[in-house]
């Protein structure tokens, strides 16, 4: 049996100050990753682990999202996996994940 994933503290720290439903910032996210230099290593870290978030689903359950957000709208795993997804083409448009 493989260990359950680990959630990374910087995807979670950057979902919850960002989407959170009281302070929502989806564009300003978007814009700090697509403007912020390719050696940003908070950037990187966060592109790493949204990256395994998005190939790991369920790693993010809405449970999990729901906490770090705030927002109960998205009920399923599919729900939650197309946010992220939705994350990754706003703030790395034209790349693929590895």
């Amino acid at each position: 049996m493989s260990a359950p994933y680990q959630i990374e503290p910087v995807l979670e720290e950057i979902i919850s100050s960002h989407l959170n439903i009281e302070a929502y910032a989806f564009d300003e996210l978007a814009e700090w990753c697509r403007d912020s230099w390719e050696t940003s290593q908070l950037l990187q870290k966060f592109k790493k682990q949204l990256q395994s978030a998005i190939c790991k689903s369920g790693s993010i359950t809405p449970k999990i999202y729901r906490s770090w957000t705030g927002d109960d709208n998205l009920e399923t795993q599919e729900a939650v996996d197309s946010r992220l997804k939705d994350l990754w083409n706003a703030c790395f448009p034209g790349e693929r994940m590895r």
